[in-house]
């Protein structure tokens, strides 16, 4: 993947209050992004976007953020927006990609889903790819990271 992350957001349908719709990577030191493609769950990822909560017991809210960028097979894209709307906590932080333009705007996006959870720094720069959540080593690694910024 290219070290820059193209997020092309106003191009993707938002679900959360539209004052906020527009997501300003420049406002964070840091932005985990969560890209679930249509090859995977989305309703079953969507049951794990809570799980990104734990993080805040980890870093402060100021230096790192997360989004979550779900591209669901066409079958299944008014189930997953119904899904959102309903059983999400992270609303503000999801946006549908219904059409693919997030992984065109990233061409060498891997195909492995492991690496489809990266963090990225205020400028779009991948710093750190893979998820702190279930994986005690990356957790690590997001801390170390963090102390010496």
């Amino acid at each position: 993947m290219d070290s820059h992350v193209n997020l092309e957001l106003d191009s993707m349908l938002y679900l959360g209050n539209q004052e906020t719709s527009v997501f300003d990577i420049q406002k964070h030191k840091y932005s985990y992004i969560v890209y679930v493609d249509s090859f995977s769950c989305s309703g079953c990822e969507l049951n794990h976007f809570s799980d990104w909560a734990a993080l805040e017991n980890y870093v402060d809210a100021k230096d790192v953020t997360y989004l979550f960028i779900i591209s669901p097979k066409k079958k299944e894209l008014t189930y997953i927006i119904e899904k959102v709307r309903r059983d999400t906590l992270f609303n503000d932080r999801i946006y549908i990609d219904a059409v693919g333009l997030f992984e065109r705007s990233n061409s060498r996006l891997p195909h492995n889903k492991l690496l489809h959870t990266f963090l990225i720094d205020g400028k779009g720069r991948v710093v750190l790819v893979g998820s702190p959540i279930n994986n005690s080593k990356m957790r690590k690694m997001l801390l170390e990271l963090l102390e010496h910024k």
